[in-house]
């Protein structure tokens, strides 16, 4: 009897083992029946008690595997609806294309495409959604990253939305997969206004640095460290340097010697003081130097701005050469008439 149910355990374990393999008949009926008959192990009454307990055992192990299947299907269920939701929440606008086909985004993308719902978006091609302007750059950056010749970083690509609206999208592509297939994941900010406020600020800059070259009076800019940061043409005429030359280089060089060394103290103290201006003046006049080493007297004023980069410090500096000639001129002119 403990031989018997030792034999019936066995069928049981080999059928779990090899209920799920093409050679599931073979084993059953050449290996436990005709095997243990025909060399007498049991008798050819026990034939069906074998192959119940085998069934039973392709049964177990059906029901086993199903539950890991549903269980396996379930954690990836569970896991693309993690991914899902951890994608919905992030602040940037994000999807994914399969063969140039949009199959998943999130809600920042929804918005900022001004659609209803993933339903407008889904399917739509890729190029569908890029501005004619922009048509051959994305081509080009695509297919230098499918290749593997390239990737695409904070790439700029000018994009329209489903209402018609154009945006400057800044784009950073990644592979992937989806349902098994190669695919492609986007990540793309907006930068319209980044953009716009960039470009307001160049054109107010060019504006402010046409009013500064047409100045005759030289605008010298320097930090903290009194080097130079902008030298405009009314500068480069009265000292006689090149912007090119002098950008980067101390004040000091646009001063005689003998006012050099007092010259970072006043600046120092000026930068302290509460005043946002003044004007630059000395027991002997003020003087400049040019180029060639000769000097000559000028009139100056000072200004301080805090920016976000840093306090700048602004020189107005006029040559008033023609006007102290004029003065020597009265005064010898004066002096004559007095003695007459």
């Amino acid at each position: 009897m403990q031989r018997r149910h030792l034999h019936l355990l066995a069928a049981l374990i080999v059928a779990v083992i090899f209920s799920f393999t093409t050679a599931w008949e073979f084993v059953l009926e050449d290996w436990l029946i005709h095997g243990f008959v025909t060399h007498g192990e049991v008798s050819q009454a026990h034939k069906w008690e074998f192959i119940g307990a085998a069934t039973i055992g392709a049964i177990i192990a059906a029901g086993i595997f199903n539950l890991i299947g549903l269980r396996i299907f379930a954690d990836r269920d569970n896991a693309d609806e993690r991914y899902h939701r951890v994608v919905d929440l992030c602040p940037e606008a994000m999807w994914v294309n399969v063969d140039q086909k949009l199959v998943f985004a999130n809600a920042a993308y929804i918005r900022q495409m001004r659609a209803n719902s993933l339903d407008d978006l889904i399917g739509k091609s890729a190029l569908e959604f890029i501005h004619p302007d922009s048509r051959d750059r994305y081509n080009t950056l695509r297919e230098a990253f499918l290749t593997g010749q390239g990737q695409i970083q904070s790439e700029e690509v000018k994009r329209r939305r489903l209402d018609g609206t154009e945006y400057i999208g800044e784009y950073s592509v990644g592979h992937t997969i989806w349902n098994g297939k190669p695919a492609v994941q986007v990540v793309c900010r907006d930068i319209t206004e980044r953009k716009q406020s960039t470009e307001a600020l160049l054109q107010s800059e060019m504006r402010f640095r046409g009013l500064i070259d047409i100045a005759t009076d030289a605008v010298i800019s320097i930090d903290l460290q009194g080097n130079i940061q902008l030298f405009n043409q009314g500068a480069e005429k009265i000292f006689g340097h090149n912007t090119e030359d002098i950008l980067g280089k101390p004040l000091d060089l646009l001063l005689p010697e003998r006012f050099r060394s007092g010259h970072g103290h006043h600046l120092k103290q000026f930068v302290q003081s509460p005043e946002t201006s003044r004007l630059m003046n000395g027991r002997d006049g003020i003087y400049g130097m040019r180029k060639d080493g000769s000097e000559f007297p000028a009139e100056a004023s000072i200004s301080k701005l805090a920016l976000p980069t840093g306090i700048v410090l602004t020189v107005m500096l006029r040559d008033i050469t023609e006007r102290h000639l004029a003065e020597e001129k009265l005064q010898e002119s004066e002096a004559r008439y007095r003695r007459g």
